[in-house]
């Protein structure tokens, strides 16, 4: 029933914060001298990470003295706290909470106990509750975009279309305003090294007696609400087992969903089983995959960016902005429900993007034959 007053109670608080600021001036100058405390709003979705770990890093290195705050929820806010340009992770509500409940004062009293000198806006121009969150926080600059030069919540905004192409490789270029240089506002992934190292030595230990090259497999829901059934994941994974001597791994940014039990129940292979203690080894696991097999999910959007050889089961009518640029380490499989998957097309599109990981890995004395084998080992169905 609350969350039925939010549009009323967003429009009267951007009314209030739009006549207040009428009549009030910007040093910009002074509002950057002695920069402490920095936010940044709001981090929702792990593909927002690959431009905002970039952008805290660039921040801390244009502020000598200043410490990094996020303000993150879902498995973003779990990553974010564990990465070293973060100084603190303030939690952010989920898109259920009513503004008028006691989650939302909750988080405004934690973002207001601390005194934020900048705060930035993250997002596009469209995430109207977190920037009133940044209003509210009592930052003497806030700093953003929005497609119509104009936000209430902001008092310094910076003019920007609505972005188009591929959305995770857009990064924070606006924040080259603060001298930042574009270079370092580029976005990108890194697995911490110590993270690495763990997630390498656990799955040697889980692999013992296992020989194969290590398929990950996301059977999360993509970004459109659709996916391949489970038993045709089951089954491409099983042919990628059976011709290819793969050993599957299930990883998922969503472990409270059962989708990874649904496949496992129609798979004919074991897959490797890997305890993990968060999205943190989630992600470590995923580096370590020699290829990755998903839908259009936060993970695979993850893998891409890693670098990690990855194909995609994408729907027909993916949104563009989601769909990655194909390259020799990333293949995206379109299909349209009910349609059949070729086996022999399915493989060979595996094989080609794992080609691209033993090519990287590749000892000079070392030949290509000996690694992968030949297209013509499976018959196209």
């Amino acid at each position: 029933m609350l969350k039925a007053f939010d549009p009323l109670v967003l429009h009267l608080a951007e009314s209030f914060l739009g006549r207040k600021s009428r009549n009030q001036t910007l040093s910009f100058g002074e509002s950057l001298e002695g920069t402490r405390d920095i936010l940044l709003v709001a981090s929702r979705d792990l593909s927002d990470l690959l431009a905002l770990i970039p952008a805290a890093r660039a921040l801390r290195k244009r502020f000598r003295m200043a410490r990094v705050h996020a303000l993150a929820t879902g498995p973003a806010a779990e990553v974010l706290a564990g990465r070293p340009e973060i100084f603190g992770v303030l939690p952010w509500i989920d898109d259920e909470t009513p503004i008028l409940s006691r989650e939302f004062l909750d988080c405004l009293r934690a973002i207001k106990e601390h005194e934020f000198d900048l705060a930035i806006a993250v997002d596009g121009g469209q995430a109207r509750l977190p920037r009133l969150a940044a209003a509210l926080s009592g930052a003497k600059l806030r700093l953003g975009v929005h497609p119509e030069g104009k936000d209430a919540t902001l008092n310094l905004v910076i003019s920007a279309k609505a972005p188009t192409g591929y959305a995770p490789v857009q990064s924070l270029e606006f924040l080259s305003f603060l001298g930042i240089p574009r270079e370092e506002l580029t976005p990108h992934w890194e697995i911490p090294q110590k993270d690495q190292e763990y997630a390498r030595r656990l799955i040697e230990l889980r692999r013992r007696g296992r020989e194969g090259w290590l398929l990950g497999v996301d059977p999360g829901l993509g970004r459109s609400g659709v996916r391949p059934s489970p038993e045709k994941i089951a089954w491409l994974v099983d042919r990628l087992v059976s011709a290819r001597g793969a050993v599957p791994v299930l990883l998922t940014s969503e472990p409270t969903m059962d989708c990874a039990e649904e496949i496992r129940g129609h798979m004919k292979s074991t897959p490797l089983e890997l305890s993990t203690r968060g999205i943190r080894d989630v992600l470590s696991f995923t580096r370590c995959c020699d290829v990755f097999l998903a839908g259009n999910t936060s993970l695979f959007h993850l893998a891409v960016a890693m670098g990690v050889p990855s194909v995609g089961l994408f729907s027909a009518a993916e949104d563009e902005r989601w769909c990655p640029e194909e390259t020799s380490k990333c293949r995206l499989l379109r299909w349209k429900p009910g349609e059949r998957v070729s086996e022999g097309a399915f493989v060979r599109i595996v094989d080609d993007v794992r080609r691209s990981r033993v090519l990287d890995d590749l000892p000079e004395t070392l030949t290509l034959a000996d690694d992968l084998p030949s297209e013509t080992a499976v018959d196209p169905s």
